[in-house]
């Protein structure tokens, strides 16, 4: 009987303090299109995400930084799309102006739980053609280009001719 109760509460012990393994979901390959983004682009990320369990939903998050300064946008989340053989992708766009790279992760919902799936290399560096600070002679949708200066060269001649016009008939 003492055996009995002896592995009874060995048991017990046991199940108390062992860990249950719980399957996490596990990231695979990621794609980003295109591989190194410009400043305010439109970029599409696939990543296969597989779980034993059954994914019901995967959120990508957004954080745009600056390297040069160190500031970072406040992180924005897109609900990503499931595709075939356990393939998402969400499709955004990069609107942080003096950004240089931006970090990504997943929330993975599945079976009530959620994972945050984050990794330091879930890192994108921008291309070379973003560093002005601006979309590289794109226009947004002012029109600009973001590159401040060359209109003022035409206004400072503009006053400076009106100036010499007006004291010359005085």
């Amino acid at each position: 009987m003492k055996t009995k109760l002896l592995l009874i509460g060995i048991l017990f012990l046991g199940l108390c303090f062992s860990n249950f393994a719980i399957a996490e979901p596990i990231v695979g390959t990621v794609t980003i299109d295109p591989a190194e983004p410009i400043l305010k682009s439109d970029v599409t990320l696939t990543a296969e995400i597989t779980d034993t369990n059954q994914v019901s939903s995967v959120t990508l998050w957004i954080k745009e930084c600056d390297e040069n300064t160190g500031l970072c946008d406040d992180p924005f989340s897109i609900v990503m799309s499931r595709g075939n053989s356990g393939e998402y992708s969400a499709d955004f766009t990069l609107e942080f102006n003096s950004a240089t790279f931006f970090d990504y992760w997943f929330d993975v919902e599945s079976d009530d739980n959620t994972t945050t799936i984050k990794d330091d290399s879930y890192t994108v560096e921008y291309g070379t053609e973003s560093t002005n600070g601006g979309d590289n002679g794109g226009s947004d949708d002012n029109g600009d280009n973001d590159s401040p200066g060359f209109e003022l060269i035409a206004l400072f001649i503009a006053v400076f001719a009106a100036i010499m016009i007006y004291k010359k008939k005085r």
